[in-house]
């Protein structure tokens, strides 16, 4: 018994009064079955040196005490043989104190052992016991003696920490890496699958008993995070089994950071790794000079040329990336650079770009205009067009669709396969159970890249489906997503250090030094006398619709014609005659802004609205363009032409249809006649102003109904933000989905 587990301290030393040691006439100590501690620290003889072996042998702690004073020894069960009228108190203390100890002991069910006079013992059946004897006993024991224990007794002891090695293989790496690690402890696979999945569901479990008798404290710190690391960093039950894991390519950024977080906690050995170079061994390329295509038609802004390489970077570990620009910082051109730097390096990659059917003529456009050495086609038109240029696969470099158009010729793209594919505006696939998204999943392609400026609009959910698409191992599957994300914002750290290499997103305010001014106003407006009747009136019937919970669909309907009733009730009451507070404010602002020589976008949710305002412009004589969902898509280029050129004053544009896609830095100023639930629709509305190439101050103004449901959706709309904000900055988020609670305080 030779490892000391805790050295002696100051010892209480008490006179060998009989008296005061509670000695019976007989000279013999009196005390009951147990005794107090304090009872016990007073009975220790003065000089002594008291010793205590622990043992484990067959599912029974032995206890052995030895007591030495000078060169005497004495065992557990001394006991003095002299009369009580010769007493040498020194004897006394010592058959005392031995008495007390085993009082104390009994306290914690431990007895003298039937065959062996000498040694105390406790079967260990009940968990509470022993654990009681480790936690309250021996820290009391230690105070006065020490305490040394067998190899036996070391498997019972309380563990509160799990050493880890991990190392892994060196060289290029391909789609997995594997991580092999061993523990230290003796502890099995099972029993480590066990410990993780207490942490996972929460248990209240402060103890977990191993199998050889031992005991983990799963509320220690080092244990908590070495459960912890191993649940992130994804280790299953049959890893644990193996003693290896293959961490796919996407994960291995992610897993990197949390080896140098638990080398730095001392959790794990990671000597078996450089944690320097896994990094670098994936984006190998990233310091390399990366240079811009000799073909490419244009210069590329500083952060431009950032942006190229990143993705570049991506491609060449064969990853894909989420490039996430604030709108106007020229998305389409970091792209078209990398396709076309790809093309350079081998001109039979084929690539496909799918867009919104309003942006297709842009592409086209500006690959002409910065790529003109690829052959680029838009498969467009009608299907036998379509099947011409199919038929004609070999002679183009890069094809451009809309995602309609992808879903119903997706038994062609099926047959294909495309070194390059980009999703512009991927939100168009945020719900993973659309067929847009299902048809696009099908497409064989060695590398993806996607473009939105908005890349959570209504909830997490539609970062999965992006990330499905982009590389499926990085997230998992959508229930375990859902469980550890969607349903809790405690991981939402996690989450962001998952995706962080992978999502690259700049704001202009942070990289064009030279971009002018952006005024933003908010401009509250009274409604009418007549509009705060209707208002009251609908408003009521929304509020006793809510005391159903089947009326909620037609709430939703109700807060619709709130909404309109805040811009003018005749969007959908043919009869309404009069004017309203926002349409007479907005007529004044547009006079006064023509007077100044300024042109304007006007950007309305509702057609309906945009209708009223035309047939005022028309009234006033302003001169103006419109586009909206129902615009042809052939007069779309026209229309935005003739506005350019100077041929109106007001640009009418209905949020959804004009949102995207645009450049109309011939405008200088924003008006948002109602406000929508998502800032990023907003502010992606305002970007077609404020962009890459304005040269003089921009206004955006923001028409608000005082007092009604537009105040409480700015309100509701900002709270809501935060998660997003947390997670990528700045955040956008669409309030799609709404409680009972959040539509009594919309309409109060």
């Amino acid at each position: 018994m030779e490892n000391e587990l805790m050295g002696t301290v100051d010892l209480i030393l008490l006179e060998p009064e009989p008296d005061s040691l509670g000695l019976n006439e007989n000279g013999e100590a009196e005390i009951g079955e147990e005794t107090p501690l304090t009872h016990l620290e007073q009975s220790i003889p003065e000089g002594a040196r008291i010793k205590i072996y622990l043992d484990f042998d067959n599912f029974f702690l032995v206890l052995y005490s030895v007591v030495y004073i000078g060169s005497d020894e004495y065992h557990i069960n001394y006991r003095s043989t002299r009369k009580a009228t010769n007493i040498d108190p020194r004897m006394f203390q010592v058959e005392f104190f031995m008495s007390s100890l085993k009082g104390f002991l009994h306290n914690y069910k431990i007895r003298p052992a039937k065959y062996f006079p000498t040694l105390l013992t406790m079967p260990i059946v009940y968990t509470d016991d022993i654990l009681d004897f480790l936690l309250e006993a021996t820290p009391q024991l230690m105070k006065f003696a020490t305490i040394y224990y067998t190899p036996n007794f070391k498997q019972i002891m309380i563990k509160r920490s799990l050493k880890m090695n991990i190392s892994c293989a060196s060289g290029r790496i391909e789609e997995y890496l594997a991580f092999d690690f061993v523990f230290d402890n003796g502890i099995s696979p099972e029993e480590l699958a066990e410990m993780i999945e207490a942490l996972n569901q929460k248990d209240e479990l402060k103890f977990y008993q191993l199998r050889k008798g031992g005991f983990v404290d799963l509320s220690a710190e080092k244990v908590m995070e070495t459960l912890m690391f191993l649940q992130k960093f994804g280790v299953t039950s049959q890893d644990l089994e193996n003693r290896t894991i293959k961490i796919p390519k996407c994960e291995i950024p992610y897993a990197a950071s949390l080896l140098e977080q638990a080398k730095a906690k001392q959790v794990v050995d990671t000597s078996g790794i450089n944690l320097k170079t896994l990094e670098e061994r994936l984006f190998e390329m990233k310091n390399k000079n990366i240079l811009i295509p000799k073909t490419l038609q244009g210069e590329l802004r500083p952060y431009q040329q950032d942006g190229y390489r990143w993705l570049k970077t991506l491609l060449w570990a064969g990853l894909g990336g989420i490039l996430a620009d604030d709108m106007g910082l020229g998305k389409t051109l970091q792209t078209i650079t990398l396709i076309l730097s790809v093309f350079e390096e081998q001109d039979t990659v084929k690539t496909l770009v799918v867009v919104p059917t309003s942006l297709i003529d842009n592409w086209l456009s500006e690959l002409n205009r910065f790529a003109p050495t690829l052959k680029c086609v838009a498969v467009t038109g009608a299907i036998e067009k379509r099947n011409e240029l199919f038929d004609s696969w070999q002679d183009y470099h890069v094809f451009i669709s809309s995602y309609g158009l992808i879903v119903n010729d997706i038994k062609v793209y099926e047959q294909k396969v495309f070194d390059i594919l980009i999703l512009d505006e991927a939100q168009k696939i945020k719900n993973h159970r659309s067929k847009t998204a299902i048809e696009v999943r099908k497409i064989k392609v060695a590398h993806k890249f996607a473009l939105t400026g908005t890349p959570v609009e209504n909830n997490l959910d539609e970062l999965w489906s992006i990330f499905n698409w982009l590389m499926p191992p990085l997230l998992k599957d959508f229930a375990g997503f859902k469980g550890k994300y969607i349903n809790t914002s405690a991981n939402l750290d996690e989450l962001k250090a998952r995706i962080r290499p992978f999502v690259l997103r700049r704001m202009k305010k942070d990289v064009l030094e030279d971009l002018p001014e952006k005024i933003e106003t908010t401009l509250k407006i009274e409604l009418t006398d007549q509009q705060k009747n209707l208002y009251l009136a609908y408003r009521e019937q929304a509020l006793q619709m809510l005391q159903e919970p089947s009326q909620i669909m037609n709430v939703l309907a109700k807060l619709t014609r709130l909404r309109q009733i805040c811009c003018h009730p005749g969007m959908f009451m043919e009869d309404y005659r009069e004017s309203t507070g926002k349409l007479e404010a907005l007529l004044d602002i547009i006079s006064e802004l023509k007077e100044a020589g300024r042109r304007v976008l006007v950007f309305s949710q509702f057609t309906t609205m945009l209708d009223i305002i035309e047939g005022e412009l028309n009234n006033h004589g302003i001169e103006y363009c419109r586009l909206d969902g129902g615009t042809p898509q052939k007069l779309r280029s026209k229309i935005i032409g003739d506005f350019t050129e100077g041929q109106a004053t007001v640009f009418l544009i209905s949020l959804k249809a004009g949102g995207i896609g645009l450049n109309l830095t011939a405008a200088d100023t924003v008006i948002h006649c109602d406000p929508w639930w998502n800032p990023s629709v907003e502010e992606q509305a305002s970007a077609r102003v404020y962009r890459i190439g304005q040269k003089k101050s921009v206004q955006i103004i923001y028409l608000i109904a005082k007092g009604t449901i537009e105040e409480k959706i700015n309100e509701v709309k900002q709270q809501k933000q935060a998660l997003i904000e947390k997670l990528i900055s700045p955040g956008e988020e669409l309030l799609t989905t709404l409680s009972a609670q959040e539509l009594r305080q919309l309409l109060s």
